[in-house]
Formats: structure tokens, sequence, C-alpha cells
């Protein structure tokens, strides 16, 4: 059904609600399809995908398919998807599939989004509270991202987590 077109967008978009709370999210076919429709041309099928691929166990190798071409969809999807409910969702995404890496291209990216002044502010809230979880900063110590309002002193944090990442790569 997912590949076939049979359905709307929005029947679609509730369908892979369903399908992340099943059994089913486990199936290389399943996440797969997810994968190719967080690149999907409606923002609630994108937004969905990427969620139930981040926020449900899912777990990849980034080096092949399909995890490589998940995370070069999230890259893209934080710095350029035109729906900001896309960029906030592939932020949060980012976060939590990398979380404790330190993974230097994720850590990027989330920054970007995080500098960028004319995000949308939600945006830039994930995008900063996702640096943290690349980072290994525990929940506890974060801020929530709702409300959360991106000042100099969150843009220098998110300096000094990208310098300590440069390190740990002249390090290896």
């Amino acid at each position: 059904m997912l590949r076939e077109g049979l359905l709307s967008d929005l029947d679609l978009a509730d369908t892979i609600i369903k399908l992340a709370h099943s059994d089913f999210i486990n199936r290389d076919d399943v996440r797969r399809d997810l994968v190719a429709l967080a690149s999907h041309p409606a923002c609630d099928v994108r937004s969905e995908a990427m969620g139930a691929l981040a926020y449900h166990g899912v777990t990849f190798a980034w080096n092949v398919e399909p995890g490589r071409q998940l995370l070069a969809t999230l890259l893209r999807a934080v710095g350029s998807d035109a729906d900001g409910e896309c960029r906030r969702t592939a932020a949060g995404s980012l976060g939590s599939l990398f979380r404790m890496t330190h993974r230097r291209d994720v850590l990027e990216a989330l920054a970007a989004a995080c500098r960028k002044p004319e995000e949308e502010p939600d945006v830039r809230a994930f995008a900063f509270c996702a640096i943290l979880d690349v980072v290994g900063k525990p929940k506890k110590d974060q801020p929530s991202p709702t409300n959360l309002r991106i000042g100099p002193q969150h843009l220098r944090e998110v300096s000094a987590y990208l310098d300590e990442s440069a390190g740990r790569d002249e390090g290896a």
C-alpha cells in the first residue's frame, strides 16, 4: 500500500503513524519504504516518516543503504526543506538517531539551522536541543525546545560543541 500510491497523503501519514507503533516498523521493507517517504512531496508524509524512523527504536548502519539515504535526507531537510515542520522534525530526528555520537556532519547541519537568524524560532530551538543530544548531554540537563528562544549564550555553546567535535576528529 505504501508503494502503490493507493492512499491520499493524509491517509498515508496516518498509516505511517500506525506503522510506527507496530511491530512492522522493524521489517526491512517497511523501513526502506519509510526512508523513501521521508522525501515525499507532502510535508505531513515527510514529517511522519522521519519521526517514525527516529523515535521508534529503528536502527541503521549509516555507511550503507537505507541508512545512508536517510542520513542524506535528514541533513538536507534540516537545512532546506520548504516546510518548517519538516525542518523541525529533521532536527529532532537527527538528535535522536545520533545521540551521544558527536558526529561532525550532523553537528554542523544542526549548528547551521540553529545559527540561522531567519529560521523559525522553534526549528532553531529543536536544532539546539538536538545538538545537546548528539553531544550526549543528559535530557534532565537540557532545556525544553518548547518556547526556547536561541540567544547569544546558546550560540556560544553551539560553537564550543563544534570546537570540541573538531578536536575529537583531529585526535582520531
